[in-house]
């Protein structure tokens, strides 16, 4: 088996800000949002498609022209994530495609001419 490299995981997670009447387990057929679900209380596939139905209406939307950067640690990164956005980004038109891999940043063009 292939080991996973979890540093390839850089990426922003979304919290929606939840108030205090959406604090109950709705594991337990509430209709509130549970801020936490451990997965040892999901035990059923049913289960667990019905907590991810009960939050498919929270999300963050955003649009390719909304990314201002992409950034990647070393210069040879870069190519892998242009053909990453080459193909998994096929849905945009090419020009989108495009913008974003003009968008590319290094940390290193950051640390050194920043």
């Amino acid at each position: 088996m292939e080991k996973y490299r979890f540093a390839d995981e850089r990426e922003w997670r979304y919290v929606p800000p939840l108030d205090n009447s959406s604090l109950s387990l709705s594991i337990n057929n509430s209709s509130s949002i549970a801020p936490f679900v451990p997965i040892s209380s999901i035990k059923t596939e049913k289960q667990k498609r019905e907590l991810n139905s009960s939050i498919s209406h929270i999300g963050l939307h955003f649009e390719p022209e909304d990314i201002r950067y992409l950034i990647v640690e070393r210069d040879d990164e870069i190519s892998e994530l242009i053909t990453h956005l080459e193909e998994v980004k096929g849905r945009f038109n090419q020009q989108t495609r495009d913008r974003l891999k003009s968008r590319i940043l290094t940390a290193e063009q950051i640390n050194l001419d920043i």
